[in-house]
């Protein structure tokens, strides 16, 4: 039993980030320990379902694909299927199973979720015309309306890719210009069928037993109407997993885990690595190499205590 054993750091999520780190954790001697709530490893890598050409060194299907090959390095009789309830000033953890682990550096690798809009019918439709994927429903949006509710990189990706089966695709932002890159609101903007809607906003989606539209209010001019559409489709960015964390760690105003540069936190002990702790450059290769530059300050660190 997990619970029962002393390991040199334990490692909240099993992403990317947390993966690398204990990977070098064992690579360097140290006893590490996965907390891991989902029933497969991978976190935001289990959403990325195109290929990956951007990982320096190899190309992948898709996140599986590279998750397995992360994972492949990994002992897996060093994973602990929970979740970290909360963690106390002596770095004692409970988990949400009721369990207590005990370690001498913890490591938080939660990475982030994506935003809702928190609008009514968002929840009663998810799976009814509220997608979880744009890369998985091109064949299921096919001939139909598509709501894209974001105006960043997500956002305009789909809007280009969708559009190439749906009847129409709308994209609906709340302000006056793209935050996306050129590349994708370039290829959005050539498709016939897409309208982009700005200065709006959706404070509702509204169906009965699926979705049949959204309500949408326009700054410019102010108006409120309803857009028949058959499926939405929300990116407007992420937030962190952060938490079961912030009574102890400190966070910035959007809930991210401050580091210095070794990834430590304002607790001696404490580090946090990958997309919870990085608001600049959220990307596979920062999780992965995150994760290898705590565990070997962890080991200098773990090495001065007991010298």
């Amino acid at each position: 039993m997990h619970g029962n054993e002393q390991y040199d750091v334990l490692i909240a999520g099993g992403g990317p980030a947390g993966m690398s780190c204990a990977i070098w954790c064992e690579k360097l001697g140290l006893r590490a320990l996965i907390v891991e709530k989902r029933a497969e490893m991978g976190g935001q890598l289990l959403r990325v379902y195109g290929e990956i050409t951007d990982y320096a060194g190899l190309s992948a299907r898709d996140g599986r694909d590279l998750r397995d090959r992360i994972e492949s390095g990994l002992s897996v009789d060093r994973v602990y299927r929970s979740e970290i309830k909360e963690i106390d000033k002596h770095l004692r953890v409970q988990t949400t199973e009721g369990d207590r682990l005990a370690a001498s550096v913890i490591v938080i690798a939660t990475g982030v979720r994506r935003r809702k809009l928190g609008v009514a019918g968002e929840e009663t439709f998810e799976g009814k015309g509220v997608l979880g994927s744009g890369v998985q429903s091109r064949d299921l949006v096919a001939g139909k309306r598509v709501a894209i509710i974001g105006g960043g990189d997500a956002a305009l990706e789909n809007a280009a890719i969708l559009c190439k089966t749906a009847a129409h695709v709308a994209v609906v932002h709340r302000r006056s210009e793209f935050s996306a890159r050129e590349e994708f609101v370039k290829a959005a903007e050539a498709a016939e069928n897409v309208e982009f809607l700005m200065d709006a906003t959706v404070w509702e989606i509204v169906g009965n037993q699926e979705v049949t539209g959204i309500r949408v209010k326009r700054n410019s001019p102010a108006v409120s109407s309803v857009l028949d559409v058959d499926f939405v489709l929300v990116r407007i960015g992420v937030e962190p997993n952060s938490g079961a964390f912030r009574s102890i760690v400190d966070v910035d105003d959007a809930g991210y885990i401050r580091v210095n540069g070794r990834c430590e936190t304002n607790v001696r002990g404490i580090y946090a690595i990958g997309d919870a702790a990085d608001t600049r450059s959220p990307t596979i290769a920062t999780a992965v190499g995150t994760g290898a530059i705590a565990a070997k300050n962890i080991f200098e660190y773990l090495k001065g205590r007991s010298a």
